[in-house]
């Protein structure tokens, strides 16, 4: 600008003529403008730059942030599987624990249904034996009875030829 000022002062000196200076004047006042203008357009360029600079470096900061955040995000997704593998290896374990406690229940109650099964069978074998004395034994009874009857019918009637044949006598 210092350059533009001292060429407009040195050709003002040239120039004789005032219509020229005029012209001159003219001319030289829309090259400042266009310079200024220009060091306008340089200095917004330049707050831009400086803008860009400062939001590049909180982005850069941001982005260094969000790449730690991702690094503690993988490292934990590392660790939630370990502990997600662990938990799975420890339910599988138990449900293992559990299927052999449930076989080995279940192999009981069919042990104990089957002496159970058994010993209703040996129960029902000694009701029909039983059962079957207890006939024998009234069948028996009722033999002998009917024979001790027949016995003292037989004397009774004995005696009673007896005792007849007595009165006769």
């Amino acid at each position: 600008m210092l350059a533009l000022e001292q060429e407009r002062a040195d050709l003002m000196r040239k120039t004789e003529s005032q219509q020229q200076k005029l012209k001159l004047e003219e001319l030289y006042k829309k090259k400042l403008k266009d310079l200024e203008d220009k060091v306008n357009s340089a200095k917004v360029k330049e707050r831009e730059q400086q803008a860009m600079l400062k939001q590049s470096g909180s982005q850069k900061t941001k982005i260094k942030s969000l790449e730690g955040e991702i690094e503690k995000m993988k490292s934990q997704k590392v660790t939630l599987m370990k502990r997600m593998k662990e938990e799975s290896e420890e339910h599988r374990r138990w449900k293992a624990e559990r299927v052999k406690e449930l076989m080995q229940v279940k192999s009981q109650n069919l042990k104990k249904d089957r002496e159970i099964q058994m010993l209703r069978r040996e129960n029902k074998k000694k009701d029909l034996i039983a059962k079957r004395k207890q006939d024998e034994l009234a069948a028996a009874l009722k033999k002998s009875k009917t024979d001790k009857l027949k016995q003292v019918n037989g004397q009774k009637d004995r005696l009673r030829k007896k005792n007849i044949d007595m009165e006769y006598l």
